[in-house]
């Protein structure tokens, strides 16, 4: 799964996240938030792990002010209040501190 992420505005990817580079654009936010909703459409299992990924993506977007979460790419399958979920989760704990638990 990792594979298929693309290579432009991610500095780090694991299982439990994404790193994303610090400047990263608005268009290529927009295209790698709807890559990662594309993952995550396609996707039969590692739903928690794109589940983070959905999430880290729209912490920093709110972040940057790139827009609500309304505005991004919505995989079916994931609740509206699981994403939300998932971005306060990804706003409030960094990725290194992020564990399986």
């Amino acid at each position: 799964m990792l594979a298929a992420l693309p290579a432009q505005g991610i500095d780090r990817a694991t299982r439990l996240g994404l790193a994303l580079a610090p400047h990263l654009e608005t268009d290529a936010w927009r295209n790698l938030a709807a890559h990662v909703a594309g993952l995550a459409r396609c996707a039969t299992g590692a739903r928690q792990t794109l589940t983070a990924w959905l999430g880290d993506v729209l912490a920093y977007g709110g972040a940057h002010g790139r827009g609500s979460s309304r505005n991004a790419p919505k995989p079916p399958g994931l609740d509206p209040g699981t994403l939300r979920n998932a971005k306060m989760v990804c706003t409030r704990i960094p990725l290194s501190c992020r564990h399986d638990t």
